[in-house]
């Protein structure tokens, strides 16, 4: 089955005979139990599409029911759900009890993840209405400008030309094609590959300016509005390869949080700060902790990386001052 169909939307109600094709699926809602059987205690109402995207079987036990296909599709405001396989006895013939999270399967309990499958209300008739995609509420978005041939010419870019989708937060490795994101576009209301998009984003290597993005600026170190990041082929794959600055020229190095000395060569490279020299501080180097205007790193101790087998630290005091490095070791 096409997951094209799962985004069309018809307004008006198109009644059609008992015994259309039906499919099963898997679903929660209000009164599931948070732990299969009858422990664990029950969801609550869920009031929005979000909050029914939200829920997983993580805390909750799936049960399934079966819904109509008139013409092959789910259709919201046309589809209508059945607890029965041959599609005879409404499950829902005076509405349901708020939104359903609902993820295609075919057999009972299994599992619904976190912003999988669909959302939707049941209305009056065991209709389903409503119907939302929880990609809608699994990825964040950025726009981007059109594509240049270099970094300088693309940080001189203020117009949004695409807009494109990701999960979590958007990362780039110049060593590792697995630690990059992949970014997505539309087309007929599916996610694709942005790489894969008719369009001039698609295919060839280049930068964009990062204009907006939806993910919180500064959270877990990243905050890259302003950038331009690079598309590049690293074997054979199509990934965001790296970030240039386009505010204060530093640039971005992974990094532990701030630490004091004796626990610094012990600490996780979880986040990022910015270098006003290039990818190795030394001491009189200027860090930052974004790289627009002049944030200032706080002062500390912080764990970065030297090379793919070696770390050090480096000693940060007022003004984001380097005042000293030192050497960590090779990784245990």
């Amino acid at each position: 089955m096409s997951t094209n169909n799962f985004f069309r939307t018809f307004n008006s109600i198109t009644p059609y005979p008992p015994g259309d094709a039906v499919n099963e699926f898997v679903f929660l809602t209000s009164g599931s139990y948070r732990g299969c059987g009858t422990g664990g205690g029950q969801l609550d109402k869920l009031l929005t599409a979000q909050a029914a995207c939200s829920s997983s079987t993580n805390n909750s036990c799936s049960t399934s029911f079966f819904i109509s296909f008139p013409s092959g599709s789910l259709q919201s405001g046309s589809s209508r759900v059945y607890s029965d396989s041959d599609g005879t006895t409404l499950a829902y013939p005076n509405g349901g009890n708020g939104f359903f999270h609902i993820s295609q399967s075919t057999q009972t309990g299994d599992t619904i993840g976190i912003n999988e499958g669909f959302a939707c209300r049941i209305e009056t008739g065991s209709y389903v209405t409503d119907l939302t995609n929880c990609d809608k509420f699994k990825f964040n978005t950025a726009s981007l400008s059109a594509k240049k041939a270099s970094s300088d010419l693309a940080c001189a870019e203020t117009v949004a030309t695409y807009s494109v989708f990701y999960e979590n937060a958007l990362t780039a490795s110049a060593t590792s094609v697995t630690d990059a994101s992949f970014l997505y576009t539309k087309s007929a209301g599916e996610l694709i590959r942005f790489d894969n998009a008719a369009q001039a984003g698609g295919q060839s290597a280049g930068y964009f300016k990062v204009i907006s993005v939806t993910e919180p600026l500064g959270s877990s170190g990243f905050n890259f509005v302003g950038q331009s990041l690079y598309w590049a082929s690293v074997g054979g794959t199509f990934t965001v390869h790296s970030f240039s600055t386009c505010g204060n020229g530093s640039t971005r190095i992974k990094s532990s949080t701030s630490q004091v000395f004796s626990g610094v060569c012990s600490a996780n490279m979880g986040s990022f700060i910015f270098s006003g020299n290039g990818a190795y501080p030394t001491t009189g180097t200027t860090m930052y902790s974004s790289s627009i205007g002049n944030s200032f790193l706080a002062s500390g101790y912080y764990k970065i990386s030297g090379s793919a087998l070696d770390f050090y630290w480096i000693k940060v005091v007022g003004s984001g001052q380097v005042e000293s490095t030192g050497t960590c070791g090779p990784t245990p």
